[in-house]
């Protein structure tokens, strides 16, 4: 998860400036990728805090698959929420 979190991060910038997907203006770029940035911590922490206790009721393995699989589709879904930041990609950031 930390990896497609990563890669996320860069390549969202490059998805934002694009005239195909966000069409965000070259001057904008760097508020709306911190901004979406910034509102993706609180789901991090509330989660960082219940991801032990779905370890102890679902076991190492099966938590780590859910994780990587909806993971996986929700980076996939990324180019379907434009051309709107609001609320589609905020939403789709907020979940990974």
């Amino acid at each position: 998860m930390m990896l497609m979190y990563t890669y996320m991060n860069a390549y969202v910038i490059f998805l934002l400036g694009s005239p195909d997907y966000f069409d965000v203006p070259e001057d904008n770029i760097g508020y709306v990728a911190s901004m979406l940035i910034f509102y993706s911590f609180p789901g991090a922490i509330i989660g960082t805090f219940f991801i032990g206790f779905i370890y102890d009721i679902l076991g190492r393995r099966w938590t780590l698959f859910v994780s990587f699989i909806s993971g996986a589709g929700l980076l996939a879904a990324i180019p379907w929420t434009s051309p709107n930041v609001l609320p589609g990609l905020l939403l789709v950031r907020v979940l990974i």
